[in-house]
């Protein structure tokens, strides 16, 4: 039997490995080995599913929540929402048909989104059969991006993702722009690392490997992130990362609720995987929406709108490695 290894096993799912004559639950199950690949805040994996014999119910794991980097959990839901997006484009393509509910009452212990499969699939026109073979392939890329502009038939493929009526992206190009959110990222990076309990608690993330960093390496940084403030050697690092992408990308809201949420979570996974499709790098820039202050000065950019999830693109040197991944059987329920 192969050895469970966090970085490569659950990244090697191939839809060779379906087998559409398999017991329901057992094809239902095979559809979360998709889900489990999406993006998620700090890589928390903050998920957890329960396959019956025609639907899925997808759970917040509040053991995995950032309390102090995201109290109002608004990036676990739109880490739920990046899963159940990849969850759809699997069940799309193996010929699934859905019906997604998110409760609108959510209790804290009940199912964040509930999903029913079953009869024919209808192409959605938006959920790309290639899709599938970009999820193993995503990463977060967080090198130093090349100066070519994005051409515009593939910005145009980045705005086909937005579907949602109630969000919106927005892509920027302009000088003046980038440098406004450098401003933010780097009065927001010194802002969290400024605050023990921020730092505490990224070090106990960095602790149990989440980046994906050797052990030793692991706790080292973890020592150095809990006990050290390094807000200004990160807001230097960010700011020259953020000022290298040809492309600033924003999600906006008409509204922030738990639906809004995991549909920004959905769109943006969408956008992420339309970025590997095409040969784009993309990192999150999540600290300017967690920061109250820069949070509020994003709200400039894009007056009568809710800031939901910023993020850069552009062209880099792939990452060569994925970061890990939890064994299937710590997510169902």
């Amino acid at each position: 039997m192969e050895r469970y290894a966090p970085k490569l096993t659950p990244w090697l799912v191939s839809p060779e490995d379906f087998d559409p004559a398999a017991p329901a639950r057992e094809r239902l199950t095979f559809l979360v080995r998709w889900a489990v690949l999406a993006p998620s805040s700090h890589n928390t994996q903050p998920w957890l599913f329960h396959v019956g014999d025609d639907e899925i119910w997808i759970y917040a794991d509040h053991s995995r929540w950032l309390q102090v980097a995201d109290p109002a959990e608004r990036e676990l839901h739109i880490s739920l929402g990046c899963a159940l997006e990849n969850l759809l484009i699997a069940a799309e393509y193996f010929g699934f048909g859905t019906e997604v509910r998110i409760p609108t009452e959510e209790k804290r212990d009940g199912p964040v989104v509930v999903v029913r499969l079953g009869g024919t699939s209808t192409p959605s026109g938006f959920r790309s059969p290639d899709l599938l073979d970009c999820i193993p392939r995503r990463r977060t890329n967080h090198s130093i991006y090349d100066a070519r502009p994005v051409p515009d038939e593939v910005r145009l493929a980045l705005l086909a993702c937005n579907v949602e009526s109630d969000l919106k992206l927005r892509l920027f190009d302009e000088d003046a722009v980038k440098r406004r959110v450098h401003d933010l990222v780097v009065d927001a990076d010194a802002r969290q690392f400024a605050d023990p309990a921020w730092r505490e608690e990224l070090g106990r993330w960095i602790g149990q490997g989440a980046f994906g960093a050797p052990w030793l390496l692991a706790k080292m940084g973890q020592l150095a992130v809990t006990h050290v403030n390094l807000g200004r050697q990160t807001a230097r690092h960010d700011a020259l990362v953020l000022m290298s992408a040809p492309l600033f990308g924003l999600i906006t809201a008409d509204a922030d609720t738990p639906g809004s949420r995991v549909r920004t979570g959905q769109l943006f996974e969408r956008i992420y995987l339309t970025a590997e499709r095409y040969g784009l790098g993309l990192q999150p820039i999540s600290q300017i929406v967690e920061d109250a202050t820069s949070r509020a000065g994003l709200v400039d950019l894009v007056p009568g709108a809710i800031p939901m999830q910023p993020f850069r693109l552009g062209y880099a040197e792939p990452e060569k490695e994925h970061t890990p991944r939890r064994p299937l059987e710590d997510v169902l329920i």
